[in-house]
């Protein structure tokens, strides 16, 4: 990467700049920034010294370098060694409506770099950062709002006061921008107040992001399964692989107290991913007083000719054997004698012999 910043092209030797900040910290990368900070082209000055702000830190000459380019005449460069500075840890109050203006730079480098430098403050002055980011998402005539969105994440609570400005900015905002206030919202709202009805939106977007968002957003408030459990459930036949996963995940937190999270689980045992039938089936282990439907589902797919789906079906009719040993007995007992895979009768046998040993330990105990 270094030879790249002698490229007789400033576009490849600024882009290389740009690039060595994002790498760990490399004595001959810091030396190569130091020297691509006096290049002739203004873009690779720039580009380097913002690299120099994030690989710089506790470097005096890389300091004094930095702070030398704030006398410079290219009002961007000037932008991105203040930029530098902040990253490096060196700032102060007067510092920060500077790094808030620069969010809104047309420089796609600068205005990232500038909520990097707003992140790292935030959590450390969030009484003075919070409100610049919360001013910053009224900006509609740049990317100043979305480049807010990770600076305000890094504050977490701190930053609460932003949720109905990031909420707001859901409807009209597009597909990578709407992904970064899932993201922040989930991380601000404690309470879903803001996030639950944008979460359930996203759940009937066309955007596969958008939902794997969503349903990783509800997660966290699985607590509040009653207000989300319609929408959800109709995201069972997510064309993704992966959402099904997640929302599986969160039928499994819920499958105790929901009876159509537990129904849900069933239907997906016939999902046609193997992963995802295999996970669902686990969910069902998970149920403390199994319904009639869970046990026929399990006795079903414990006879299945996939030998992997026979093998999960085993390992959950197990746990549920602690539960409701006279149930799972005969199932697991009727599944032995259908079954031709050796590994698949070892696990059987010894998963009957311990709900059997369970079974008579409670019978003493009684």
């Amino acid at each position: 990467m270094t030879e790249a910043l002698k490229d007789e092209s400033s576009k490849v030797r600024s882009a290389a700049a740009d690039a060595l900040g994002h790498f760990p910290k490399d004595d001959k990368a810091l030396s190569a920034l130091i020297e691509a900070a006096s290049d002739p082209d203004p873009e690779v000055r720039r580009s380097s010294i913002l690299s120099l702000g994030r690989l710089g830190s506790g470097d005096a000459a890389v300091e004094e370098l930095v702070r030398r380019k704030l006398d410079d005449p290219d009002k961007l460069l000037h932008s991105n060694a203040i930029i530098a500075l902040a990253l490096m840890g060196k700032y102060d109050d007067a510092t920060l409506p500077v790094l808030a203006d620069s969010l809104a730079s047309p420089n796609e480098s600068t205005s990232k770099a500038a909520a990097r430098a707003l992140g790292a403050i935030g959590p450390e002055k969030p009484d003075k950062v919070a409100p610049l980011l919360i001013k910053a998402l009224d900006d509609k005539n740049s990317k100043a709002a979305k480049h807010a969105l990770p600076a305000l994440r890094k504050m977490k609570k701190d930053a609460s006061a932003a949720l109905p400005k990031v909420a707001a900015m859901f409807a009209d905002a597009d597909a990578s921008t709407r992904s970064e206030i899932l993201d922040t919202v989930a991380a601000l709202d404690e309470k879903g107040d803001y996030s639950l009805p944008i979460f359930v939106k996203s759940l009937e977007s066309d955007d596969p992001i958008d939902r794997k968002e969503a349903l990783l957003g509800l997660l966290k408030f699985k607590s509040g399964w009653q207000e989300f459990m319609g929408p959800l459930l109709k995201t069972i036949n997510d064309p993704e692989v992966e959402n099904r996963m997640v929302v599986i995940g969160i039928l499994k937190g819920v499958a105790n107290d929901s009876d159509k999270a537990a129904s849900a689980l069933v239907t997906m045992t016939d999902d046609p991913d193997i992963r995802v039938r295999n996970s669902a089936i686990s969910g069902l282990s998970q149920i403390k007083t199994p319904s009639g439907e869970v046990l026929t589902a399990l006795t079903k797919t414990v006879t299945d000719k996939d030998h992997r789906v026979r093998m999960a079906s085993i390992g959950s009719l197990k746990r549920l054997g602690g539960e409701v040993p006279d149930k799972v007995i005969p199932i697991l007992s009727d599944a032995l004698n259908q079954e031709s895979y050796d590994p698949a009768k070892r696990l059987i046998k010894a998963a009957l012999e311990e709900i059997e040993v369970n079974k008579q330990g409670s019978a003493r105990k009684n």
